[in-house]
């Protein structure tokens, strides 16, 4: 149960807070994307990023997948905007899908009230490659406990959530969202792992019906023997 009553006058103020944060739009769009190679490995996507304060910013898909992860240790119990999924063979159509998907989730991360004032969001969107691979190389953890990245908008939002008794028997939404998530990665895997098995059978058969041929040719081999 929550300590919050409904006429509590705390949510008029929260009310006012989110509403005037939707009157603020924040242009931004995912205009390309670049293939480059890293340290020796084969060529990796990057995503161009340019938004209203003409930044352009080249970002991997792992800095986003790292960026959510971030605002899940920042804002716990907020249920973030939905990512693309990662696929293990990257298309062209794969990453064209995958781009309008980073710029919807960057786009509705922008639309909410607590993240858009983000600091580390600020960094992602603006901070040069040098700059920003300083603060990726932090686990998601351990730049949540960081004061300088403790915008108002996460003390805002951790002090709305404080305020709430929460029974911890019960799992909270966003639990059961990465639950979910977890599902639909384990069905992605086993169903590939079984499509790869199928493409198996063949050879298993024919390697099969080899042995059986070798062993064939060993008895042979040693009735032979036997006779001399």
């Amino acid at each position: 149960m929550s300590s919050w009553r409904v006429d509590d006058p705390r949510f008029d103020d929260e009310i006012s807070y989110v509403r005037e944060a939707e009157t603020k739009r924040i242009p931004l769009r995912i205009s390309g994307t670049q293939r480059k190679q890293v340290r020796g490995k084969p060529a990796v996507v990057f995503y161009v990023i340019k938004s209203k304060t003409a930044d352009v910013v080249e970002r991997r898909f792992s800095d986003f997948v790292w960026l959510r992860d971030v605002f899940k240790a920042l804002y716990v119990g907020m249920q973030l905007p939905p990512m693309p999924k990662k696929e293990i063979i990257a298309t062209e159509a794969v990453i064209e899908q995958r781009q309008a998907g980073l710029e919807a989730f960057l786009k509705a991360v922008l639309r909410n009230p607590y993240l858009r004032t983000d600091a580390v969001l600020r960094q992602f969107l603006r901070s040069e490659a040098e700059a920003f691979a300083a603060i990726r190389k932090r686990a998601p953890l351990a730049v949540s406990m960081t004061e300088a990245f403790q915008s108002a908008g996460a003390r805002r939002w951790n002090l709305l959530v404080s305020s709430f008794k929460l029974d911890k028997s019960k799992p909270t939404v966003p639990t059961l969202t990465a639950l979910r998530e977890e599902a639909i990665r384990l069905q992605h895997v086993t169903t590939i792992a079984a499509d790869a098995s199928e493409e198996m059978i063949p050879n298993l058969v024919e390697n099969e019906r080899l042995w059986r041929r070798i062993c064939g040719l060993l008895k042979e081999d040693n009735a032979l023997c036997n006779r001399k």
